[in-house]
């Protein structure tokens, strides 16, 4: 099974995600949505993370998460993974 609702990892982030390296304010609040509405409710490591912009290519220095969209705090010292 593949897309939103795989429980392979990869498969949640958003394809639209990669277009410039930076995940916009909107592609996280859509990928936190998606996420919360999957039925089993998983638990995100937030390994992989990326450079939060805004529309119009402004960052904002908030790093989220791209396999949930939550915004977190960068830690590599966790295994953190920035993009």
């Amino acid at each position: 099974m593949t897309g939103w609702g795989s429980s392979k990892r990869a498969s949640f982030t958003h394809p639209a995600l990669c277009d410039k390296g930076n995940m916009t304010t909107n592609q996280a609040a859509e990928l936190r949505k998606k996420w919360e509405q999957q039925a089993s409710s998983p638990t995100c490591e937030h390994h992989d993370l990326e450079l939060e912009r805004t529309d119009n290519g402004y960052l904002t220095g908030n790093y989220n998460c791209v396999v949930c969209g939550k915004a977190v705090a960068p830690d590599k010292s966790q295994g953190a993974r920035i993009r």
